[in-house]
């Protein structure tokens, strides 16, 4: 038995759609833009121009730090819990008692 690839099976479906008198059905477009590489399409990335930062919806505030390690993810002020594990905004080094926001 023959393996056909995924889209010669399309285009035979399309010709016997166009010979059986069926409108050859629109099948929109869109390319895959990825600037910077890092496997993340423009429209869902923090910056497209930054390979560092990957996708909105592991990052909502795009600074950096992923969702699950960051104090507050809708303000980019706020960073990860590694450095400030009270997310008071005062990094562990300064605060007397990171444990208590």
């Amino acid at each position: 038995m023959q393996v056909r690839p995924l889209f010669a099976l399309a285009d035979s479906l399309a010709g016997l759609m166009l010979i059986s008198g069926c409108p050859e059905p629109e099948i929109p477009f869109t390319p895959f833009v990825d600037s910077d590489r890092d496997g993340v399409p423009e429209q869902r990335d923090c910056d497209d121009e930054d390979a560092s930062l990957g996708a909105v919806a592991e990052d909502a505030d795009c600074e950096g730090f992923l969702t699950e390690a960051d104090c507050d993810d809708e303000d980019s002020t706020l960073l990860a819990t590694a450095g400030d594990a009270d997310c008071d905004g005062v990094l562990f080094a300064d605060d007397c008692d990171d444990s208590a926001p």
